[in-house]
Parts: C-alpha cells; sequence; structure tokens
C-alpha cells in the first residue's frame, strides 16, 4: 500500500466519522452546545431522497392499496461525502492531526461527539472505529463480567453476540415476532435471576414494543444497552430511540444513516459509563480533556 492510500486509510478510521457528522464546523466550538447547526442541518438530508407512491392491488383476497414513502434509489447505494468534507478531510491531511489526541488541536471527533450528544440529547459521547466496538466497550463499562449471559435478538447482526462473546459473556436469544423485533412476551421467558443485562437491537430499523421491554427491564432490574445501529433519528413516543437506555450505540458505516466508511458512537447519561469508554479509547495522560462531551475531571480520577 502506497503511503498517500496509507494516510487515507488512516483518515477514515480516525476522522471520517467526524467529518461526515459535522459536514463541517469549521469555527473554533467552545461548549458542546454551541456544536448544533451544522448536524441538525444536514441530518435530514441524510437519508436518500424519498418519493410517493401508491400501490393498487387487483381486488383479490390480501391485496390492499399502499400509500406511502419510499426510497428512490437502492439501500446499499451510500451518500456521497459532501464537497465540504472532502476539502476538510484534505485539510487534515495536509495538517497531519490524524489522531484525536494531537496536541493543540480541537479534534473532529471531539467536535463530532459533542454534535452527536446534541442531536441525540444525551450528555455524554465517545467515538470508535465501529458499532461493534463501542457495543464491547458499553457492555465493559455498563459492568459485563465474564459468565454473565446477556439477553439479545435472535434476529440480528454477528455484530451483536461477537460483542458479547468478546466480553467474555454468554448471549440468551430472544424470539422475534413476525414484524422482526423483540418479542415482549418471549423476553419475559428467557429472564431469570441470573439475567442482568439487555442488548436490545433494533434491526433494520424495526421497533420493538418500548414500553413491555422497559417495563420488564425495570421490573427485573436489568440494565439496557441499545443498539441502535440502525436507529439514529428514529422515534419512540417523540424520543429518539436508545435515550431510555444506559447506553445507546449508534453506527456511521456506509450503509448507515451516516456515511463515514466505518464509525460508531457510545452514548450515555453516566459519568462512570462515559469516563471508562474514553479511557478504553485511550485518553491517557488526562487526554481526556480533549473531549467536549465528557464528564467532569474528577469522575475521571475515580475510574
Amino acid at each position: 500500500m502506497g503511503r498517500s492510500n496509507f494516510l487515507l486509510s488512516v483518515l477514515c478510521v480516525a476522522q471520517a466519522a467526524a467529518v461526515s457528522v459535522r459536514q463541517i464546523v469549521t469555527q473554533p466550538v467552545v461548549s458542546p452546545h454551541a456544536a448544533t447547526s451544522s448536524f441538525r442541518s444536514v441530518a435530514p438530508n441524510m437519508v436518500a431522497e424519498l418519493r410517493k407512491t401508491v400501490a393498487k392491488g387487483d381486488g383479490r383476497d390480501g391485496d390492499a392499496t399502499i400509500s406511502g414513502p419510499v426510497f428512490s434509489k437502492p439501500l446499499s447505494t451510500p451518500d456521497p461525502v459532501p464537497e465540504e468534507g472532502i476539502e476538510r478531510a484534505i485539510e487534515l491531511m495536509r495538517s497531519g492531526a490524524l489522531f484525536r489526541y494531537t496536541p493543540g488541536v480541537l479534534s473532529e471527533t471531539s467536535l463530532a461527539e459533542a454534535e452527536i450528544c446534541e442531536y441525540t440529547g444525551f450528555k455524554y459521547s465517545v467515538g470508535f472505529n465501529s458499532c461493534g466496538s463501542a457495543l464491547f466497550i458499553a457492555l465493559k463499562c455498563a459492568g459485563v463480567q465474564p459468565g454473565d449471559e446477556v439477553l439479545a435478538n435472535a434476529f440480528s447482526f454477528t455484530a451483536v453476540p461477537s460483542a458479547i462473546h468478546h466480553a467474555g459473556a454468554t448471549p440468551v436469544y430472544v424470539e422475534s415476532t413476525r414484524g422482526y423485533t423483540m418479542c415482549a412476551a418471549d423476553l419475559r421467558e428467557r429472564i431469570t435471576p441470573k439475567t442482568k443485562f439487555l442488548m436490545l437491537t433494533h434491526m433494520r430499523g424495526k421497533v420493538a414494543d418500548m414500553q413491555a421491554v422497559y417495563d420488564l427491564a425495570r421490573e427485573h432490574d436489568i440494565t439496557v444497552i441499545e443498539d441502535c445501529a440502525h436507529a439514529l433519528g428514529i422515534q419512540w413516543d417523540g424520543m429518539q430511540l436508545g435515550r431510555q437506555a444506559t447506553v445507546a450505540c449508534y453506527s456511521t458505516q456506509s450503509a448507515k444513516v451516516i456515511n463515514s466508511g466505518e464509525g460508531g458512537f457510545l452514548c450515555t447519561d453516566d459519568a462512570e459509563i462515559a469516563a471508562r469508554a474514553a479511557c478504553y479509547a485511550g485518553c491517557y495522560e488526562e487526554l481526556y480533556k480533549q473531549h467536549m462531551a465528557a464528564p467532569p475531571a474528577a469522575v475521571f480520577e475515580k475510574v
């Protein structure tokens, strides 16, 4: 691999997620609350253009008129990086500031973490190289220990059980409804006195009965981690999916709502979980001070 291709690969992993999310805020940002306009302005446009269609049946049983928005391009086609994002990526390569903890540089990753918080409503966020990595770190930070059982969707993506195995735990699969969401009735059947954790996946953006799921979680004191890889921008009862969870993880892989090639964000309102996650991300020697959407220093010192 040539040097230029190597640099491009490094950039994609280290900063492209931030560039795509921010699209681009070039002015200095002094607080997470100031980093709002760019993400909110582009988020509605990060999905394929929609058009209205009506499919009419021929009168036979089971036919129905279907009306609603549909995608006008293949779902597998990623959104292009906007010109301003490309220009900013070139600036970063010319500067050499590809590391998220480059001394004296407020990184694109840190700015993106602040903006994902503003968009989703979480207090804290840590960027990772993938949503799968974020899920693994979420499990570790939430207290999963080797030998623990973690409830998970039977219909999911391999990154979910992989993250559970990587954490040393065992996935316990919960059956799906006909709508391919987690079945609350089967979830109740899978809960045992040993059950401490649930990783709830919104596969393909399909949403389970969140009221029933969280009623069970509260009843049995279960910590919920939501895999929102496919669910950025999707709401339940007016709230972004993941907001009820102890930790929620979002993806910016090419096939998702935001295209950065690869990337993911761990989001939480729990200060200690956020501090642990940032430590896993590599904030040694007080580099946590370069995180914008992060807890106070005292929390980092504690963990």
